[in-house]
């Protein structure tokens, strides 16, 4: 079995899936091969669409200064930007299947965000949290402001969560300084 372009007639270039196997006569002699041909230039146009848009989709949510995320109901990561990434001192690949408390070594935080994703996959409502902690990677702590919103599959059931946080630790400075 194997893929390949192959010109037509009128001079248009189409993709091939060709799938073969050998002959053989009952006493053993090679016969030839015996196959098919499938056009898949439409799927391989669209895997090469596909993979254009989630290449921009992963653009975009990298760019955004945002912390933005997505946990299952066990509290895995399912999608995380590179904001969260060097947040937690890694990569956005090595973040997906884990939880909270495989990056921050703040127990308190981590069962504060856990209640929290729980308390939205229960309620299938909106969350916002004007002001929470994270502790990064290198223990610097940070003040967000953070929106969670439960994601339902197709039985109407949460099964994940997205959250987008935002950084307001220099807004959380300037209060203290203008309260001092």
């Amino acid at each position: 079995e194997m893929e390949y372009r192959l010109r037509r007639g009128d001079g248009e270039y189409r993709w091939v899936l060709d799938t073969g196997a050998p002959r053989v006569s009952p006493d053993g002699t090679f016969l030839g091969y015996i196959g098919s041909c499938l056009d898949i230039t439409e799927r391989k146009l669209t895997a090469e669409m596909l993979r254009k848009e989630r290449g921009f989709l992963r653009q975009v949510i990298d760019v955004d200064p945002n912390l933005i995320f997505a946990k299952d109901v066990e509290g895995r990561f399912t999608l995380v930007n590179q904001a969260v990434a060097d947040a937690f001192g890694t990569t956005v690949e090595n973040i997906i299947g884990k939880t909270d408390a495989d990056f921050n070594p703040n127990a308190a935080e981590v069962a504060h965000f856990r209640h929290r994703d729980e308390q939205v996959m229960q309620s299938q409502q909106e969350l916002l949290i004007p002001e929470e902690t994270l502790t990064t990677a290198n223990g610097k702590v940070l003040w967000l402001q953070t929106v969670k919103r439960p994601l339902l599959d197709e039985r109407g059931v949460a099964t994940q969560i997205l959250g987008s946080a935002t950084d307001i630790t220099e807004r959380k400075r300037m209060e203290e300084t203008l309260t001092r």
